[in-house]
């Protein structure tokens, strides 16, 4: 063999380390982008919670019947949860959540809905807010306790 040969097979082999460095790069920095992602809407989601008191998550519970500013206070938690939801749909449908994530946020968005106050809320603030088409559907699937896959 000579040495064109074997500087040949090093630069292929160099190339092909390069090549196989770059995917690992990639496949890293996805798998740390959905570990943020999810880190950060989690955190969001738990600051949130704190936000609606306890005392709405009753079967008997009617927005009407808070007076305004305790109810525009709530309102203002359920527009955070609402817009928080309409954000992980959209990173859903762009791929960036593993979609094990996804069923595991969207069967927990399922169950808030089996409470009152998420349906009423959600009918009393959609018209001031912008959701596309798609969450408006999204939201009506959650309100009958329906899962969609997205």
């Amino acid at each position: 063999m000579n040495w064109s040969a074997i500087s040949t097979i090093i630069a292929a082999l160099a190339a092909l380390a390069a090549v196989g460095a770059f995917v690992w790069n990639v496949l890293e920095t996805r798998r740390s982008t959905r570990l943020r992602i999810f880190t950060e809407y989690t955190r969001r989601y738990h600051e949130t919670m704190l936000m609606i008191p306890t005392s709405v998550f009753g079967q008997d519970f009617d927005l009407r019947q808070v007076e305004d500013e305790k109810c525009e206070v709530l309102l203002r938690a359920m527009r955070a949860y609402f817009d928080m939801c309409w954000e992980e749909l959209y990173l859903n449908k762009a791929g960036k959540l593993e979609p094990q994530v996804w069923k595991y946020w969207q069967a927990g968005m399922v169950d808030l809905f089996k409470h009152p106050v998420f349906g009423q809320a959600w009918d009393a603030i959609q018209s001031d807010r912008y959701y596309d088409r798609s969450f408006h559907e999204f939201v009506g699937d959650l309100k009958v306790g329906e899962l969609r896959s997205m």
